[in-house]
């Protein structure tokens, strides 16, 4: 090739390869910004509980609070949190001694099905109430990803 023809298709070239590295940094853009889109993802605060109920002077969960726990546990799906809180409660009869009792054992066998599910023990964190109620109450709050 000539120099002249060099020299002709010198612009051409340049032209080409400017071209060419433009669309390369629009794309790297557009890809960076698509990167920079999914690593500042939106979080959203999230409570959720759930209500176990018992038979009178009974700990064992009935089949209704084993899937009222189920769904607590799909719910909690993505959740960053600390602590489950699990409160037992007691019946209307019987002594104060054996009420106690009765919703320790209530809020123990809550946490045990949790754990059974996946849920690590040291994040269940449970306490007995004397207010007569039949039931557990579960409750979590945290962060996730927003949907």
């Amino acid at each position: 090739m000539s120099v002249r023809q060099q020299t002709e298709n010198a612009p051409a070239t340049a032209h080409n390869v400017s071209m060419r590295n433009s669309a390369l940094a629009l794309a790297l853009g557009l890809l960076c910004g698509t990167a920079n889109a999914q690593s500042t993802a939106a979080y959203e605060k999230v409570a959720l509980d759930a209500k176990v109920f018992f038979d009178a002077d009974r700990w064992n969960l009935r089949p209704a609070g084993r899937d009222a726990l189920d769904d607590f546990v799909l719910r909690m799906h993505g959740l960053e949190s600390q602590t489950v809180r699990v409160v037992g409660f007691a019946d209307h009869i019987g002594s104060e001694a054996s009420n106690q009792v009765l919703a320790e054992e209530r809020a123990s066998a809550v946490k045990a099905y949790l754990v059974m599910k996946g849920i690590a023990a040291d994040r269940v964190r449970t306490s007995a109430s004397l207010r007569p109620d039949r039931r557990v109450l579960v409750e979590v709050s945290g962060t996730r990803i927003a949907r």
